[in-house]
């Protein structure tokens, strides 16, 4: 996603799903809205103190939506890749923030108002029902990982969390295999997974370990993959029974 001067256009708003349905025209007039913001790996985008209720779009970059408890223990509710929205809580009940969001890569950023994200929301019907169907999938993410954490042992969370991850991704056939395997560019460190599923790094590293020697998956510094997509869904079946 490119900018144009260094502003949102029509053009830049195309590429996030909840513009998709508009017209060109549409887009153009609601970039108007939209200001530039961007940030170095290691900032806030949002912070639980922070009091605003603006709401953001991922031009490029990565962002982990998270909070700390007490001892600084990171627990990790999302991971924001470029094309996506967040802040929108805040700015539909202009209560405070319910996480902080930070950027992991260099970030840019389209930023739009509460009050005119709202705008949006009354006078496109298209943008009205992408914003409740994304709340709909947040209230659905949450009560599944909910669920897990308080019924699964760690080794069926992590596999879990590695068929969420497999499902942002296209599936390419193996050459020497007849399952189907998935490959990844790159992935969550072995802490960030943990940070997802609320436990430690070391037992998730033990885990992947275990799916490795099983030969389910290659989990190493360039070269992530799935060999047995199969393997890992039966394996987080079974624990259902």
């Amino acid at each position: 996603m490119s900018l144009k001067h260094g502003r949102i256009t029509g053009t830049t708003l195309a590429s996030f799903e909840l513009f998709q349905k508009l017209d060109a025209d549409a887009r153009e007039d609601i970039a108007r809205y939209f200001r530039v913001k961007q940030l170095v790996k290691g900032q806030y985008v949002i912070s639980e103190s922070q009091a605003n209720n603006e709401v953001y779009f991922l031009v490029s970059g990565k962002v982990h939506a998270c909070a700390f408890s007490q001892n600084g223990k990171q627990v990790q509710f999302e991971e924001l890749r470029s094309g996506m929205m967040f802040g929108e809580l805040a700015a539909i009940d202009n209560k405070d923030r319910s996480s902080d969001c930070i950027a992991v890569t260099e970030v840019t950023l389209a930023v739009i108002s509460s009050e005119d994200f709202h705008v949006l929301i009354d006078t496109y019907k298209s943008v009205r029902t992408f914003v409740i169907q994304r709340l709909a999938y947040m209230v659905r993410l949450h009560m599944r990982k909910l669920y897990e954490l308080t019924t699964y042992p760690v080794n069926q969370r992590v596999r879990f969390e590695l068929l969420r991850i497999a499902s942002r991704h296209e599936l390419s056939k193996s050459k020497d295999a007849t399952c189907s395997a998935i490959s990844f560019a790159s992935v969550p460190t072995h802490a960030e997974i943990a940070a997802r599923i609320g436990t430690h790094r070391e037992a998730v590293t033990r885990e992947l370990k275990l799916l490795e020697s099983a030969g389910t998956i290659t989990w190493r510094p360039g070269e992530y993959v799935i060999h047995d997509l199969t393997q890992l869904t039966m394996g987080a079946v079974a624990a259902n029974q």
